[in-house]
């Protein structure tokens, strides 16, 4: 059985299919979905993956099932097992939006239906695979071209260089000294097919020749734990002014355009790991 849970489970070949079905209405896939229930559940709350999460399921002829992550209690009022395998019951596939990766591993080792990763502290696959359908869409192919990371390697910078790394891109990442991606980290990175990967403390050489301009960068660049101030010092020396990649998707791809059509009617069928979002 397969799961969606980092950007990595997906190779070259069935990134480019998940996109090129991303790029298609939602009629015209049918409903690979009908009479298939989605659960969903939120332990860490998100208006837009509600949104889209849920629109998504509806669009491909399947029912959603909202849960907050108090009602099913990881752990608390349950193990992650006994959660997973009873709801599995119920569901086709299984969405979760996690404080700690450990228990969407957990909940796939079940292997009782596919699991699926909408966020975790550890990687967003989703935001990642709407980020490259937007640079897609703006910039044309990614190899070849430079993406540039600014902020904390957090999360959504680890799925997003996989993703970039999967299409052949050059990766830069400008991360504050002490919040970068370890050297085994970049590694990886560039076994994954990246052009190049590179690292720096200066966002200016990061942004350099990157794909778009000023930068690429997300939303929420810094740690929240770090202070206002020295986020600011550190994201503006010599003038330096950064956009969010978020400002791309208000004409562009949104994580629906990913969520509702990466199930194609025959990957669910076949399990395939394309046909999971």
């Amino acid at each position: 059985m397969r799961h969606f849970l980092n950007t990595s489970d997906l190779t070259r070949i069935e990134i480019g299919t998940v996109l090129a079905l991303a790029k298609q209405r939602p009629e015209a896939l049918g409903w690979p979905l009908a009479d298939y229930g989605v659960a969903m559940i939120f332990e860490k709350p998100s208006n837009r993956t509600r949104q889209s999460m849920e629109m998504a399921v509806v669009q491909l002829g399947g029912h959603p099932v909202f849960t907050r992550g108090e009602e099913v209690g990881f752990d608390v009022r349950e193990s992650v097992e006994d959660i997973t395998q009873i709801l599995a019951g119920y569901h086709a596939i299984l969405a979760a939006r996690v404080l700690d990766h450990a228990v969407l591993k957990r909940m796939a080792a079940t292997d009782s239906v596919p699991v699926v990763n909408m966020l975790s502290d550890y990687s967003h696959p989703l935001q990642s695979l709407a980020d490259v359908l937007t640079m897609r869409e703006e910039f044309g192919s990614l190899k070849g071209r430079t993406v540039a990371w600014v902020g904390d390697y957090n999360n959504v910078a680890r799925s997003l260089s996989e993703a970039c790394a999967l299409e052949g891109a050059h990766v830069r990442l400008g991360c504050p000294l002490g919040y970068g991606a370890s050297d085994d980290e970049l590694s990886r990175i560039r076994s994954l097919g990246a052009a190049t990967v590179e690292q720096t403390t200066t966002p200016h050489d990061a942004m350099q020749n990157s794909v778009s301009s000023p930068a690429t960068v997300p939303s929420n660049p810094f740690n929240r734990e770090r202070s206002s101030a020295d986020a600011t010092t550190w994201a503006q020396p010599g003038g330096v002014r950064t956009t969010t990649i978020g400002s791309l998707y208000s004409t562009s791809a949104t994580h629906s355009d990913i969520t509702r059509r990466n199930c194609s009617r025959g990957a669910i069928r076949s399990g395939s790991k394309s046909g999971i979002a």
